[in-house]
């Protein structure tokens, strides 16, 4: 892994300046803290969330791909991936775990 500035953008932060950049650039900025954003409903849906997200993980039975292996493995149906290898583009400076069918980041400019 790349040692990372703060010019690097995840797929999460990007999808996060889509939603709504204004909440992207006072969050980012530290204006304002995330738990301020919520409310406690959103909240309790976050904590369910972890907690689901925890249980998944936990029964999940981890399998080893090899990095020639990738390309047929993403070209199967149906096929869900944990702790996928972290994907990088030093020259655009962007960053993704990727999962079945996702494209990946760019950076945002």
């Amino acid at each position: 892994m790349s040692v990372r500035s703060s010019n690097w953008v995840s797929k999460t932060d990007l999808i996060r300046y889509l939603r709504c950049p204004y909440a992207f650039y006072v969050l980012d900025r530290g204006l304002v803290a995330f738990q301020d954003t919520v409310n406690q409903q959103q909240a309790r849906l976050i904590e369910e969330g972890m907690a689901f997200q925890t249980r998944v993980e936990s029964a999940t039975v981890p399998r080893t791909i090899k990095p020639v292996d990738l390309p047929r493995v993403f070209a199967g149906e149906a096929i869900q991936l944990h702790s996928v290898p972290l994907f990088e583009n030093t020259t655009l400076e962007n960053y993704a775990a990727l999962s079945e069918k996702s494209s990946g980041a760019r950076r945002a400019g």
